[in-house]
């Protein structure tokens, strides 16, 4: 039996651990992408090629596809996604379940038009996948509904963002596994996410209200998800000037933060939310203090030169100022 190469590739790059921002494992993974490549090329060429191997290599351009994608290489990727739906078309004449192989690989061309914030053409291959789901894998619906709701939101388009949000949860809510769900959660998420831009702020608070109930019950008391709640929760009653709230809850997330024994971004941003709400209070000595701490955490995170510490220490300038002034 002749030893199945495409195969052994699509092992090698499933199995394959890449490590973002690791410069030898970006090279090493180029080096497995670049071999791939030429095995898939020659097997889709090569004329005594049977319908398993094909099917092997349209798997192994997805696989690719993917690997160019982490790799930044967009319309790399975007080529290679397109060879693999090309091989699972012509297998379609024998066989229609590859049709779900190719709305698998939709999403993944769409995600890459996301990336490069080419909205139309990730509407158009999700809504391609759509068509089939519907017909065919309703297991993954809700993954569509996402995907698409992500789309109408990235575009600013919010009612049609929370019309398929909405879908996803009616989806999830019926089912009894995903009650209380990270899935949910992150539905909700969305959700509230949603009608915070579009300014309805007290369904956005009802439901980010909801995700800290359910992780609060399910989480230990300083898990980092608790105090990721407490912070969307104190964006939203700064923003409504529910300034006791704000704070209550920006103090809640900074404990929690507090508590892992090591700074990072997200302490800066407690911090940071704090010395905002004490600003609108007109408690300017300790809203310096809380900008002081925001500042130094950024810079030991982030660096002085990113725009968030430039930012705080703006603020941090401004209240200084203003402190000055009225000595």
């Amino acid at each position: 039996m002749k030893y199945n190469w495409y195969q052994f590739c699509l092992d090698i790059m499933c199995e394959f651990k890449f490590v973002y921002g690791d410069v030898q494992s970006h090279n090493k993974f180029n080096e497995i992408i670049t071999h791939a490549i030429s095995v898939a090329d020659f097997g889709k060429e090569y004329p005594s090629t049977s319908h398993e191997q094909m099917f092997n290599i349209a798997e192994l351009y997805n696989e690719i596809g993917v690997g160019a994608y982490c790799l930044g290489k967009y319309d790399l990727s975007l080529t290679l996604y397109n060879n693999s739906v090309v091989i699972y078309s012509l297998l379609l004449k024998d066989n229609d379940s590859f049709i779900t192989d190719i709305a698998t690989v939709n999403d993944n061309m769409a995600s890459v038009y996301l990336k490069l914030e080419k909205y139309e053409q990730a509407l158009s291959l999700y809504n391609e996948s759509l068509k089939i789901r519907e017909n065919q894998d309703s297991i993954n619906l809700a993954t569509t509904y996402n995907n698409i709701g992500a789309v109408y939101f990235y575009m600013n388009n919010f009612n049609k963002a929370i019309y398929w949000y909405d879908k996803v949860r009616e989806l999830q809510e019926v089912s009894v596994e995903e009650v209380n769900s990270s899935a949910i959660l992150t539905t909700y998420n969305n959700l509230a996410n949603s009608y915070y831009k579009q300014g309805e702020h007290e369904k956005a608070i009802e439901l980010h209200n909801r995700i800290l109930s359910v992780r609060e019950t399910t989480l230990s008391k300083n898990h980092p998800d608790i105090a990721e709640s407490s912070i969307n929760l104190a964006h939203i009653y700064l923003k409504t000037n529910d300034l006791n709230n704000a704070l209550f809850f920006y103090e809640k997330a900074l404990i929690i933060y507090n508590s892992f024994g090591y700074s990072c971004p997200e302490t800066a941003l407690s911090y940071d939310g704090i010395a905002n709400v004490l600003f609108q209070k007109q408690q300017y000595e300790k809203s310096l203090e809380k900008y002081e701490l925001a500042y130094e955490v950024s810079v030991e995170i982030l660096g002085e030169t990113h725009s968030y510490s430039k930012k705080i220490r703006d603020s941090r300038d401004k209240v200084f100022s203003i402190i000055n002034s009225e000595l």
